[in-house]
């Protein structure tokens, strides 16, 4: 009942993923993201599970090593959601994988910082906090099983302008304006790795979900101002 399963036999998938690795390596593609938001329901049906994640890592990282020396392992990005029956906190999850032996299995963490509606400086315990300001963070996790080497990539960050309730979107000014506060903190933050912009172009314009206006660029093609606003910051160098 859920939107996206996961894979029955990690073996399989880890079949599947070091021919991937095999077969695009002669394009110079090396960095391999193994999932994604696995501790949301809506993508491990029927209901997260840290433990079954890790024996994915373990199955799949030798793997697609062994045929790719260059090979870069990032885990699945983590969604912001609460602990529920079928979901698993973010937090919670990276220390159940560290507690799961995943240490040796991956070469960086996968992170959705979402804060919306808030700006990510707005508060140490949102989205963008989790990673490295809270007291509890990705950070202070990886340090306690002395991994702090590794890097957090933010694979995913954004914001919508149109939805169904305004509670769940900003204006178009507001996703500007959380766009420089987000990459001012960025560049504050020596850990991170890549920040990936979900998304450039908007997938639609029927306000049913927020899911169609988290784009720079509005579905008729015009710019929002975040479009120019990130084009700036990035000619001057992040």
């Amino acid at each position: 009942r859920g939107s996206h399963c996961p894979p029955q036999y990690a073996e399989n998938f880890a079949d599947f993923a070091a021919e991937a690795a095999k077969r695009y390596k002669k394009k110079n593609v090396h960095y391999w993201e193994i999932w994604n938001e696995q501790n949301s329901y809506d993508f491990w049906a029927t209901k997260a599970d840290c433990k079954a994640y890790s024996e994915l890592l373990k199955a799949t990282y030798p793997r697609m090593k062994a045929v790719d020396s260059q090979a870069f392992i990032i885990t699945g990005g983590l969604a912001q959601v609460g602990n529920t029956d079928v979901n698993i906190a973010p937090l919670d999850f990276v220390e159940c994988m560290y507690e799961n032996g995943a240490k040796n299995y991956f070469d960086a963490i996968g992170f959705h910082p979402y804060t919306f509606p808030q700006l990510p400086s707005d508060n140490k315990d949102n989205g963008w906090g989790r990673m490295g300001l809270a007291s509890r963070s990705v950070r202070s996790i990886m340090a306690k099983y002395n991994d702090s080497n590794k890097k957090i990539w933010l694979t995913e960050f954004g914001v919508p302008t149109g939805g169904p309730d305004p509670r769940w979107y900003l204006t178009e000014d507001k996703q500007a304006q959380t766009i420089s506060d987000s990459i001012a903190l960025y560049k504050d933050s020596p850990w991170a790795g890549p920040l990936f912009y979900y998304t450039y172009l908007d997938s639609g314009f029927e306000p049913t979900s927020n899911e169609n206006f988290f784009g720079l660029v509005r579905f008729d093609g015009s710019f929002k101002p975040a479009h120019d606003v990130l084009k700036n910051l990035i000619s001057k160098g992040i």
